[in-house]
């Protein structure tokens, strides 16, 4: 049985905010510079982005613990102050709707929140705003080009798609893009520093070839190509990109990225002493499907992230290990959710009443989550339930969800073999949190 696993998506990045940002990002062109021995990088990045108002004078964007020197725009500084972890930047000129803009700003950032840097690596992840300045809102994806200059002997890692490495200066520089479907800032990341590599060829049903990679830690391209290939079989969609790294990290806990998982050092260790221990492998992974793929459209919804991604590593559990293990870890997961309904914590998984982090995120959505999963595939039999599965990832490929999504394509059932209104009761009770007899209204909330 496991402990209660470390992963990044129990703490959020700041949620609430009681003004909203009348702009959108649409790119991010990041350039970092890694400074071991000092323990901080140097950067800069240009943000392009529109107005959504009329006539806008400023813009409020996450910024961390960063220390800004400047800000300019077209060549011209423009004035910056900061409030708390925000940056707002006074443009030259108003901004209006339909007229592209882009703002570039020069930063140092340190070891903080989900950021370590230091002599033996360099990681950074989910916390986004405490390594690039950003709209760390998860309403505003955008796409990321992102060059990282670090020591030649070193091993780098990003988000995304690697596009070119040349040596510059005695620096390794790689460069990284994601494009495509835009990605809420919280999936990006990086990690760096004089790591042992693996690498593997795996070749999908279809013919596409996916590029396996670790770093550092443990070899576990054998059990990452098992989790591939079960997780393409039950959803029904292929790994999405060319290639998918694992780094195993100093100071981080289990994070998703785009075509990355950051693993905790710690990890390796506890897979050399229980090589069956593939939770966290297995639920990383998940992510590149559930929260990457398919992206929820609010906080509100993060169990359509979290929750399908501890399922999903329960599910191949079972199918490497046996039924018996799969009961273990929906036990699991019962009892966690147990435990926080004892202290007064439960809530409906899809919950738009939150005003702090600990009410969207904690262990809830993961386990409650993981718990209604395996109750919804009691209910609807093995056939049907992945066979809705599959659905729902072919019509949701690409497009922000709400918990109506995934309700929608649960409950079809051309065979007539169940009684709808049991999956419609599962649904009100678990995720809607609708009292038998009463009605639900859809809302939605950024």
């Amino acid at each position: 049985m496991r402990p209660l696993i470390l992963v990044a998506g129990l703490l959020l990045p700041a949620l609430a905010d009681p003004l909203p940002r009348l702009y959108r990002v649409e790119h991010y062109d990041v350039r970092i510079e890694l400074d071991p021995a000092a323990g901080r990088l140097t950067g800069d990045v240009v943000i392009r982005f529109e107005s959504t108002t009329e006539n806008l004078v400023s813009l409020d964007l996450d910024a961390g613990g960063l220390t800004v020197s400047s800000v300019e725009e077209a060549g011209k500084r423009d004035y910056f102050e900061r409030q708390g972890e925000h940056l707002i930047v006074v443009l030259n000129a108003p901004a209006n709707p339909g007229e592209p803009r882009a703002v570039e700003i020069h930063y140092r950032a340190g070891s903080s929140k989900g950021v370590e840097i230091s002599a033996t690596g360099a990681s950074a992840g989910y916390f986004t705003s405490h390594w690039m300045p950003a709209n760390d809102r998860i309403e505003n994806p955008a796409a990321l080009a992102l060059s990282i200059a670090a020591p030649a002997a070193w091993k780098t890692a990003a988000a995304g798609q690697l596009v070119r490495e040349r040596s510059e200066g005695g620096q390794t520089v790689t460069e990284w893009s994601v494009d495509g479907p835009p990605q809420a800032p919280f999936l990006y990341a990086f990690a760096a520093g004089p790591y042992e590599e693996r690498k593997a060829v795996v070749k999908q049903t279809g013919g596409s070839e996916v590029g396996l990679r670790v770093l550092g830690g443990a070899d576990i391209l054998v059990q990452t190509k098992a989790a591939l290939e079960f997780f393409a079989q039950c959803t029904g969609r292929p790994y999405p990109r060319d290639s998918y790294t694992q780094v195993f990290a100093s100071g981080q806990s289990g994070q998703e990225a785009v075509g990355l998982t950051l693993l905790p050092e710690s990890y390796a260790k506890t897979l050399a002493a229980k090589p069956q221990d593939l939770w966290l492998l297995a639920h990383e992974l998940a992510h590149q499907w559930y929260g990457i793929g398919i992206p929820i459209k609010s906080w509100s919804d993060f169990w359509l992230s979290e929750g399908l991604a501890t399922y999903l590593a329960d599910a191949f559990l079972e199918r490497q290990y046996g039924r018996q293990r799969y009961q273990a870890e929906i036990a699991h997961s019962q009892g966690i959710y147990e435990d926080l309904k004892s202290k007064g914590k439960d809530r409906p998984l899809s919950f738009e009443d939150w005003t702090t982090p600990d009410e969207a995120g904690g262990g809830l959505p993961y386990h409650k989550g993981a718990a209604f999963l395996a109750l919804l595939r009691a209910q609807m039999g093995d056939d049907l339930f992945w066979k809705n599965l599959k659905a729902y990832t072919r019509d949701n490929w690409g497009k922000r969800v709400t918990s109506e999504d995934f309700q929608k394509a649960m409950e079809q059932d051309p065979g007539k073999k169940q009684k709808p209104r049991e999956i419609t009761k599962l649904f009100d009770s678990w995720v809607f949190g609708v009292a038998s007899g009463k009605t639900r209204e859809g809302k939605s909330r950024q």
